[in-house]
């Protein structure tokens, strides 16, 4: 995704840019569909621009327990710092700085869209909260039904953690 540099004027400037789905790899930021990156950004020098962002876009994902898709829409605002130049000498810059060469009329936010989809995402995402997951036995989807397999055997060893937590 790539920002237009000669549009941008000194003093405020806004600008929406299309997010689209094919240009974030999915591995790192699964979007169902094309979004919106909203920006404000604010520069009296042509060589640094600071910005606020609103970044709306639609997730897919997985429950992390029945596997089930699910369709989940996130609106993450951020800041962000465009700078002319290579990028810093060592690692200890703030992530969210986007260098870009002054020669050049587009910087490439790419990057720091995937990164802050992927930040944002949820670690461990639910269909919904009591969702009750899959049999580790035989696979089925007990939110759906309850199959009839029959509870695994727990090794005589951890009885005494049992007793401990009051089962």
């Amino acid at each position: 995704m790539k920002l237009n540099l000669k549009n941008l004027e000194a003093g405020t400037t806004k600008v929406v840019l299309p997010v689209k789905k094919d240009e974030i790899d999915a591995a790192i930021a699964p979007l169902e569909a094309d979004g919106t990156l909203n920006l404000t950004l604010f520069s009296e020098l042509a060589t640094e621009y600071i910005g606020d962002a609103c970044l709306n876009v639609t997730l897919s994902l997985e429950c992390s327990r029945c596997l089930k898709k699910i369709v989940q829409p996130l609106d993450l605002p951020f800041s962000l710092v465009l700078k002319a130049g290579s990028g810093p000498k060592d690692d200890d810059e703030d992530d969210n700085v986007v260098y870009f060469d002054p020669h050049d009329e587009e910087a490439d936010l790419t990057g720091i869209i995937a990164e802050e989809i992927s930040v944002n995402s949820p670690m461990q995402p639910l269909c919904k909260e009591n969702c009750k997951g899959l049999c580790p036995s035989c696979g089925a989807n007990l939110n759906r039904k309850a199959c009839g397999c029959k509870p695994e055997v727990i090794n005589p060893a951890w009885e005494a953690l049992k007793k401990l937590k009051g089962e």
